[in-house]
């Protein structure tokens, strides 16, 4: 697996327009999640993605900076990437909280995720749920909070139903969650994956990104569009076939609408098959995600 390096961890600054926009990535929690905090220094607002734990580590990078978060988002609904949304809007008062309504039911039952993991946490405890978000994305959505600094939703389901990726095109930069990977994949084996969906969403979503945007994974080093259409044996810049839907947007739909998978029912326990951050389908189960 790659890792982070050391330069990868520092702040990243950039003036766009007469704003001063700086980015910083840091790992949080026990499975190594890439968390990162975007902010427009001149306004003194900022964003969050996957705040998977480690809520007063994040919300001291904005201390820094002396910028107020005010909006928190997701990826996706599995717990290493959401753990610390209800700390840190705590700690950010005035903050939102999003992420795609396809994940509803993962977001809903993250105290089965924490159980069926074996995972105790020191702030939400086994028995702890969420706040509900203050609002569900579709996936197509203007990431407005922060004036200045210029972000887009995009829908790139497969690793789960509402998997969305992070774009800011004045940074040059996306956050793709536990979609792409550097040189990998998501895996798909856990409800609501669809590996055929997750490589529709790389190619037809992430690949027509600019080649120069830098890709923050869930997990691990950072890569680029570039590096990927020509090196990830995974999904291939081009394949032959359509969509599988009647639309034109490159992507099936599927609409969790906030029900009780089977996966979550009493009578059904979920499976210990390790954690669902795991980086490829194609990979066996590790022991530390």
């Amino acid at each position: 697996m790659y890792v982070l390096s050391k330069a990868d961890l520092e702040p990243v600054r950039a003036t766009v327009n007469g704003n001063s926009l700086v980015y910083q990535t840091i790992v949080v929690g026990q499975l190594q999640t890439n968390c990162t905090v975007l902010a427009n220094e001149t306004v003194g607002k900022a964003l969050v993605v996957d705040p998977g734990d480690d809520a007063e580590a994040i919300a001291a990078v904005a201390k820094q900076w002396k910028v107020a978060i005010v909006g928190i988002y997701a990826t996706h609904g599995h717990l290493d990437h959401i753990l610390a949304a209800g700390s840190l809007k705590r700690l950010c008062p005035g903050s939102k909280l999003f992420i795609h309504r396809n994940d509803a039911t993962w977001w809903n039952n993250v105290d089965k995720q924490l159980r069926a993991f074996g995972i105790r946490h020191s702030t939400l405890g086994d028995d702890a749920q969420l706040p509900a978000p203050d609002a569900w994305l579709d996936g197509s959505e203007q990431l407005d909070l922060v004036p200045g600094l210029k972000g887009r939703a995009l829908f790139t389901p497969g690793h789960t139903g509402g998997s969305t990726s992070y774009y800011f095109a004045d940074l040059g930069l996306v956050c793709t969650g536990d979609t792409l990977f550097k040189a990998n994949v998501g895996r798909t084996d856990l409800m609501d994956g669809d590996f055929t969906l997750l490589a529709k969403s790389i190619r037809l979503q992430l690949y027509a990104l600019p080649d120069s945007t830098k890709v923050v994974p869930g997990h691990g080093s950072f890569t680029s569009i570039d590096f990927e259409k020509k090196h990830n044996m995974y999904v291939p810049a081009t394949a032959a076939g359509g969509d599988g839907d009647d639309d034109d947007d490159g992507v099936d739909k599927a609409d969790d609408g906030g029900k009780v998978h089977p996966y979550f029912s009493s009578a059904v326990d979920v499976p210990h098959s390790g954690c669902c951050c795991l980086h490829a389908h194609h990979l066996a189960v590790q022991s530390h995600l």
